[in-house]
């Protein structure tokens, strides 16, 4: 195989990795489905999302998961494991939404996460 021939296939290969691997656009009036694999006060919750590519790979707990957004608005009676639904707010800052209340919990976050207010979020299971 030529020189030429090689360049034109290592493009191709490329170029189907990129178009593979892309991520979703995100859509405030999507309704998104994910599961909660971590939870810290005051009321931001780790979600796993299950139907769209969209967030970053984390490990949490020394386990890998795709998909993974942060909500900072997540209510106190979803706990870790719950399935839940939910739009994302993606017009503010997800500081305006999280709760304003006294935290003892010191715990690691994973970081950068993308992190986001929540509408209409509720558990599924």
């Amino acid at each position: 195989m030529n020189i030429t021939k090689r360049v034109i296939a290592a493009c191709c290969l490329f170029n189907l990795l990129i178009l593979a691997c892309k991520k979703d656009d995100l859509n405030s009036n999507r309704l998104y489905r994910g599961e909660v694999v971590a939870k810290y006060c005051p009321s931001t919750a780790i979600v796993r999302v299950t139907n769209a590519n969209i967030g970053g790979t984390r490990t949490i707990n020394q386990q890998e998961y795709p998909n993974i957004i942060g909500i900072s608005n997540c209510p106190d009676e979803i706990n870790t494991g719950s399935s839940i639904s939910f739009y994302l707010d993606v017009s503010g800052d997800f500081t305006t939404c999280q709760a304003v209340v006294p935290c003892l919990q010191v715990a690691p976050m994973p970081q950068p996460i993308d992190t986001y207010c929540s509408r209409d979020l509720m558990k599924t299971n």
